[in-house]
């Protein structure tokens, strides 16, 4: 800022001997200054104020910047060498409330300022004032007087002087309350904080509301001003009574503030979630006469948090389904094993029975008990994704149709199905006989909806591109890739689910109707999870559910696999590798007896050391997949480094994943399996072998 130049003294009177001519100058300077707009102005009239009162010719008024540095804002008869020299220089720091004039009658004799002699000196300056500009709560600055000869500044001189500064702090003051309220108007003016004023009354009579409400509700504030909308009328219809009761209970509770969350209707239809926060306005008698409060839109941040704890719910729920399927797969894996051996050792022990035995009916009724074991196991593994699976490609509509005949023997009597399936599909590779599982559990679980009343079950397959919102809706395979699908979508009239059921719907043995009978739901996750898709229910109480399994779309087409069948050649060698002891001996006695020479390992150490000794003698090894330590397939990389021709038959209670490649292996075994499927699988490898 310049310097500011001396001019004719505005203030009426200038200061004379007496107490009384002193008053008046000093009442029209102050009553001069109250009237300047600027605060250039302001400094001129004060420096020109001090020079008349003091007989002074030199000023200066230094103000703290942002960084608490005391810089110069304006100045009278001061060098541009003198005010570099000195910049910054302050006897006190910002936070000193109490800071006193300072008075130096020869600046030489005071060793606080010694190290300003040479540049005071050069300025030609003996003597100094210092005047703190002490405001509300801060140090503004400093008002300096410069005298060319020793001086003793009187006591009534300071006074003058100070009344003069405080008149600049007291402007200083208001000044800045006036820029923060600016400043606060324009934060709520363009803020998302919209501030009211009511009456306690019917319906809330609105006094004052800020010009925001435009911005952030769609309403201008007269509208609401003059009653022309009333304030109750914008308030979602289910929440204004609870917002009305809440309000007089804290009311009469006798609270000073409380907090409400609500929703309200934009002007454009929407509708808003306000946090709401409101202060009570009491007379003298206590009588609660207005409300004062600011709202603020939350709507945004509630969609989050929802988004939020929806999210967490589908990974709690996907653990819980997770986890499940682990142990579902661990008990059919370990069933399996025992299965081995109930099935191998009773069809051994048929083959030994002749035909007249009567013990032979009851080791072919334990056959069948066995095989009935290991349907359920099939089911488990189905829960847990790791069924068996023959993966080709399957008409989805062909499939459904030819199931026709079958799904009226187990649907309602009084269901009207109706069959919406398209013909212009591309086909899915998935096993056929899984997803006939599928479609009977759904349509199952359509029926037992609707229980003995009439209603309709429809069936409709159709193609569908899944988007990213969709899939994020699905309860299994929210995951899996954006894209084309196959949908087969079912769809009943009956009781529906309530909202509390949704959670459990995968559960084994869970049903809504009573106690559960079987794995329903739980085996449809467990398939669809296997083949990469995706299932989605929607349901309400009374009106019926509909089911969307999602199948990944497959164009092209392959051909069918086809097994090799041969009959198995005698007197070749087998190494059998299971840590179960029983499943061991069930396929040592098996090949045995079918003339094979049985070489057996309880783990994969034991059967690469076996190979590596007896390798050349070797013909085939049965190999079981799941084993501490080493697993099969680690066993089977390094039977291949040992022997890169050795013929591998995998077994597995999990039996096999859809597209799990058995790279460096003949075949595969599922277990359980009957002394004939061993023998078949075993004579079909060695077949294979032998073939150039």
């Amino acid at each position: 800022m310049s310097a500011f130049a001396s001019g004719p003294l505005s203030f009426g009177a200038t200061p004379g001997s007496t107490v009384k001519e002193r008053r008046e100058f000093i009442g029209h300077v102050l009553a001069a200054l109250s009237r300047e707009s600027t605060l250039e102005g302001l400094y001129s009239h004060a420096m020109e104020a001090v020079a008349v009162a003091l007989h002074v010719e030199r000023a200066s008024l230094l103000i703290f910047d942002h960084a608490d540095v005391c810089r110069f804002v304006a100045w009278r008869g001061l060098s541009d060498g003198y005010r570099a020299a000195v910049d910054g220089h302050s006897p006190w720091s910002p936070g000193d409330l109490h800071a006193e004039p300072i008075a130096v009658a020869d600046v030489s004799e005071d060793q606080s300022l010694e190290a300003f002699a040479p540049t005071l000196a050069a300025e030609n300056i003996r003597a100094l004032l210092f005047l703190p500009l002490v405001g509300r709560g801060r140090l503004w600055g400093k008002f300096v007087l410069y005298a060319a000869d020793q001086r003793v500044f009187t006591a009534e001189e300071i006074e003058t002087a100070q009344l003069i500064v405080r008149e600049i702090a007291a402007s200083l003051d208001w000044r800045q309350r006036d820029q923060e309220l600016l400043e606060e108007r324009q934060l709520f003016s363009a803020g998302p904080t919209v501030v009211f004023k009511w009456r306690n009354a019917e319906r809330w009579p609105i006094e004052y509301v800020s010009a925001n409400l435009f911005a952030q509700f769609g309403y201008a504030p007269q509208e609401l001003i003059s009653g022309a909308v009333q304030y109750a009328d914008i308030v979602y219809a289910n929440d204004l009574e609870r917002i009305e009761a809440e309000m007089l209970a804290h009311v009469a509770a006798g609270d000073e503030w409380f907090e409400q969350e609500y929703r309200l209707r934009h002007k454009d239809g929407r509708i808003r979630t306000v946090t709401d926060f409101k202060k009570v306005v009491r007379a003298s008698d206590g009588v609660a006469t207005h409300f004062l409060g600011y709202l603020v839109d939350v709507s945004e941040r509630r969609a989050q948090d929802e988004e939020h704890a929806r999210i967490e719910e589908q990974v709690r729920r996907t653990q819980k389904l997770e986890s499940l399927g682990v142990l579902a797969g661990g008990i059919a894996h370990d069933f399996n094993n025992l299965l081995v051996g109930m099935l191998g050792n009773a069809s051994l022990a048929v083959e030994e029975l002749p035909d007249h035995s009567s013990a032979r009916p009851l080791l072919e009724d334990l056959q069948v008990a066995a095989r009935r074991a290991a349907e359920l196991t099939r089911q488990l593994l189905a829960y847990s994704g790791k069924g068996r699976f023959v993966v080709e490609p399957v008409d989805l509509s062909a499939l459904v149709r030819e199931m026709g005949r079958l799904l009226t023997t187990v649907v309602s009597k009084k269901a009207h199905i109706v069959s919406e399936l398209r013909d212009d599909l591309p086909r899915v590779r998935a096993d056929a006989t899984q997803l006939r599982q599928v479609v009977m559990n759904v349509i199952t679980n359509a029926s037992d909806a609707l229980g003995d009343a009439p209603g309709t079950i429809t069936i409709r397959t159709r193609r569908m591109h899944a988007t990213r919102a969709w899939l994020a809706s699905a309860q299994v395979g929210a995951d899996i890739a954006e894209g084309e699908y196959l949908v087969l979508e079912v769809s009943d009239t009956g009781v529906g689910l309530h909202a509390d059921d949704m959670p459990r719907i995968f559960d084994p043995f869970f049903s809504s109707k009573g106690p559960g009978r079987g794995l329903g739901l739980a085996a449809v996750l467990g398939i669809v999870r296997a083949h990469r898709g995706a299932v989605r229910i929607v349901s309400t109480a009374e009106q019926g559910t509909t089911v969307a399994v999602l199948l990944p779309a497959d164009d092209a087409s392959t051909d069918d696999p086809s097994e090799s069948k041969a009959t198995a050649g005698r007197h070749h060698t087998v190494l059998v590798v299971d840590d179960d002891a029983a499943a061991l001996r069930v396929a040592e006695r098996v090949l045995q007896r079918d003339g094979y020479r049985v070489l057996t390992a309880p783990h994969g150490r034991a059967a690469l050391e076996v190979y590596a000794e007896r390798g050349p003698a070797i013909d085939a090894v049965l190999l079981d997949l799941t084993m501490p330590e080493l697993s099969g397939w680690e066993t089977l990389r390094e039977l291949r480094q040992l022997d890169p021709s050795v013929t591998v038959l995998l077994m597995s209670g999990y039996a096999q994943e859809p597209g799990a490649s058995i790279d460096g292996a003949a075949g595969f075994l599922a277990k359980p399996y009957s002394a004939e499927e061993l023998r078949t699988a075993m004579a079909g490898v060695l077949a294979s072998a032998a073939t150039p």
